[in-house]
């Protein structure tokens, strides 16, 4: 019937994104269904370690190639479905915070390497 090809339609296309989702959430990415039929969904997404899984390059690495895609632009998700399209902000607001804190402890390496180089004494 067409109800049955719209819902799978819209699967396919929700999919990916649900997919980074469980993935940040430290589910499999087929688990996704699973992961977003729990009854503490939201409260997962609002209890979220953002500074643990911001330096846990795996997940990122993971949920990258579907931040990159046209069908991750929040405006874009907002004229399918609002919901999805809160989620994608969390997505991208998720990696953004990681690219900080990995620019961030790149910084700071450095600061702590030049702090032990020798200093030349004046004489």
């Amino acid at each position: 019937s067409s109800r049955v090809l719209w819902t799978l339609a819209v699967t396919q296309f929700f999919k990916p994104f649900l997919e980074s989702v469980a993935v940040l959430l430290g589910a499999k990415p087929a688990d996704w269904k699973k992961v977003t039929a729990q009854p503490d969904f939201l409260e997962q997404l609002r209890g979220f370690d953002k500074d643990n899984v911001a330096r846990n390059k795996s997940r990122m690495n993971h949920i990258k190639p579907f931040l990159q895609s046209p069908e991750s632009d929040p405006t874009f998700m907002s004229r399918i479905a609002f919901d999805a399209c809160s989620l994608v902000r969390w997505l991208h607001g998720m990696f953004q915070y990681h690219e900080v804190v990995v620019i961030f402890e790149q910084e700071m390496a450095g600061v702590r390497f030049h702090q032990k180089e020798p200093r030349e004494s004046k004489s």
